[in-house]
């Protein structure tokens, strides 16, 4: 059965997003009026469930069955900031299957599937959800 997957890369206040329809041997990327969905002001309870809202909205609308975020280094020179964790935080609170992905696992599996990213019309900003969309899918 084909699902609707959407992967996720966190950066800053930003989350690249990403649809996906179909398995890993036939997939495609859908077309959506949102690519990056940003937190205005996290002090801000209103800018904060307004982000929420509209992620929500986001992932009904499209129908997600699965949701994947890239996992960023909670220590070290590489590590998120903490904006991304809340917002990290803020997309696991909803109802729908939310996966958080290690990076190195990310890597793994897109490197065996010898994907060039360049065939497909996406920002460059999406390469990374991209990725993380295309390990959610099934064989």
């Amino acid at each position: 059965m084909n699902k609707v997957v959407c992967g996720i890369d966190i950066s800053g206040s930003t989350a690249s997003v990403i649809i996906f329809t179909g398995a890993k041997n036939d997939f495609n990327v859908k077309k959506t009026k949102l690519t990056k969905i940003m937190l205005q002001d996290d002090k801000n309870q209103n800018s904060v469930h307004s982000f929420l809202q509209t992620f929500e909205n986001f992932i009904r609308q499209e129908n997600v069955d699965k949701i994947g975020i890239k996992g960023r280094a909670t220590s070290g020179q590489f590590s998120g900031g903490c904006l991304s964790f809340k917002i990290e935080g803020l997309i696991q609170s909803m109802n729908s299957e939310v996966n958080i992905i290690n990076a190195n696992s990310i890597s793994s599996k897109f490197k065996k599937a010898s994907i060039n990213t360049e065939s497909y019309d996406i920002f460059k900003y999406q390469i990374d959800a991209f990725k993380t969309a295309y390990y959610l899918l099934e064989d």
